[in-house]
């Protein structure tokens, strides 16, 4: 789904396994590099911070030469439901947000 909607920024608002469930299969390598049918998935960087973890990621589709994607991952670790409800009410600022991580770290 990523690729086919042609994703730059994935911005995941809980933690991937919260209260015993899973929120979110891990897409992605610990490191190197990992391959996922005809795409393979390749970490650049790790940044951990207080709130949230940005990953940058490239993505390869192995079966058309030369395609090749950059993502970028903002997982938010430190969210209550309560607080995530209140980021929804302010949506535009959290989004403008997003698009200045991931233009920053894309350059």
């Amino acid at each position: 789904m990523v690729w086919e909607q042609k994703c730059a920024t994935i911005v995941m608002l809980t933690r991937d396994k919260e209260g015993g469930r899973i929120k979110c299969h891990k897409y992605w390598p610990t490191t190197g590099a990992e391959s996922f049918g005809q795409y393979q998935v390749i970490l650049h960087t790790i940044n951990n911070y207080t709130d949230y973890t940005l990953r940058e990621f490239k993505i390869v589709d192995t079966k058309v030469i030369c395609c090749l994607r950059a993502i970028i991952r903002i997982s938010v670790v430190s969210f209550s439901p309560f607080l995530i409800y209140l980021l929804s009410l302010c949506s535009g600022w959290f989004i403008s947000a997003c698009e200045a991580v991931s233009v920053h770290s894309l350059a």
